[in-house]
C-alpha cells in the first residue's frame, strides 16, 4: 500500500521535480529524510548575505560623499541668484543716484528691497563697502545647515570695483578674495 502510494505521488509530479528527486543531490540525503534534505538547499547563506552587506556598504562609504557635494553644488544656485538679484538692484539703483546702496533690506526709494536670505535659508545676504564706485554683496551660508559644511564655498562674494565685476568663495571664517574668476562660480 505504502508503494502504490509512493508510485502515485510521482505521478502528480512534474518532470522537473521527478528529475530533482532521482538527482544526486537527492541520493546523497537519507531516504527517510529527503524532504528535510531538499528544503535545506533553498535560499542563500549567512556568509553570502554578509559579503553583499559589505559590498554595499563599501558602494554606499564611496558614493555618499560625492553625492552630498553634488547637493551642495545645487544649493549653491541658490545664492548665485540671490547675488545677481542684488546686483540687478544695485545697477537699478546706481542709474538714479549718486553712490550704491547701502541699505539691502528697505523697499525703494530707500533702499534695494532685497530679501536678506535665500529663498530656502540656506544662505544670509549682506551688503559691505557700499560707496560711489564700489559695493560687496556677500551670500553666507547659514551655521547648522548643510551648506555650513561646504568647506571651500561656504561663503559667495561679487564685487563691483570702478566698473569691475569680480567674484570670491571660500570657507566662512575666511576673509574673501576677489578674482575675475573663481571655482565657487564655475558652472
Amino acid at each position: 500500500m505504502v508503494r502504490r502510494h509512493r508510485r502515485m505521488a510521482m505521478n502528480g509530479l512534474s518532470k522537473n521535480a521527478q528529475a530533482f528527486h532521482n538527482s544526486s543531490a537527492m541520493k546523497n540525503c537519507p531516504p527517510n529524510n529527503r524532504q528535510a534534505c531538499s528544503a535545506g538547499r533553498t535560499g542563500f547563506s549567512l556568509i553570502e548575505l554578509m559579503i553583499v552587506i559589505v559590498i554595499v556598504g563599501v558602494l554606499a562609504a564611496i558614493a555618499y560623499p560625492a553625492f552630498i557635494d553634488s547637493i551642495r553644488k545645487g544649493r549653491r544656485a541658490e545664492a548665485f541668484a540671490a547675488l545677481t538679484a542684488v546686483q540687478q538692484a544695485q545697477e537699478r539703483w546706481r542709474a538714479n543716484n549718486s553712490s550704491y546702496s547701502s541699505d539691502l533690506t528697505s523697499a525703494p526709494p530707500s533702499g534695494l528691497g532685497q530679501n536678506a536670505s535665500t529663498p530656502n535659508s540656506y544662505y544670509t545676504i549682506s551688503l559691505v563697502n557700499s560707496g560711489s564706485a564700489t559695493y560687496e554683496a556677500i551670500a553666507t551660508a547659514v551655521s547648522g545647515s548643510t551648506q555650513a559644511n561646504d568647506a571651500n564655498c561656504a561663503k559667495l562674494g561679487v564685487r563691483t570695483l570702478n566698473g569691475n565685476l569680480s567674484y570670491a568663495g571660500g570657507a566662512a571664517a575666511d576673509s574673501l578674495t576677489y578674482a575675475p574668476s573663481q571655482a565657487c562660480w564655475s558652472r
